[in-house]
């Protein structure tokens, strides 16, 4: 996993989100589930109390909105402490597999992530990118 900035140290992000899960607090999911006809992408993200992938397993097991379209299984992509790092993330996620159709895009999400009216889009974006690094 990547380094989350912490009180001036370096301390690695599964660490910290290890120590969350053990404590039963909230952790933050972000995770993709991939359409095996099309190809199409979709990212999503998903909070709750538990292991990354009991959480992204409730989360599709809620049922997804997207497996009605032949979306298969989600996949868990990164787990964070910082809600505000797993939405930039979830928006990276879009942007790396095609961008939202709403912006004339191919991935599986029909809008995004973050708005591109968001004033606190680029917040979110720095701090995915302190915690998993960038995308691609």
């Amino acid at each position: 996993m990547g380094y989350a900035p912490y009180v001036g140290e370096l301390i690695d992000a599964y660490d910290l989100v290890s120590v969350a899960v053990e404590a039963g607090q909230t952790i933050y999911v972000t995770y993709t589930k991939t359409n095996a006809q099309t190809g199409e992408v979709y990212s999503g993200r998903a909070s709750g109390i538990g292991t990354p992938e009991e959480v992204v397993d409730r989360r599709d097991a809620t049922p997804h909105h997207k497996n009605s379209e032949g979306f298969g299984p989600a996949v868990l992509d990164k787990a964070t402490t910082d809600p505000q790092a797993a939405r930039g993330r979830e928006q990276l996620l879009i942007e790396k597999h095609g961008s939202a159709r709403s912006a004339g895009g191919t991935s599986g999400n029909a809008i995004n992530g973050i708005s591109s009216r968001n004033q606190k889009k680029a917040t979110y974006i720095k701090k995915a990118i302190e915690w998993f690094g960038k995308v691609f």
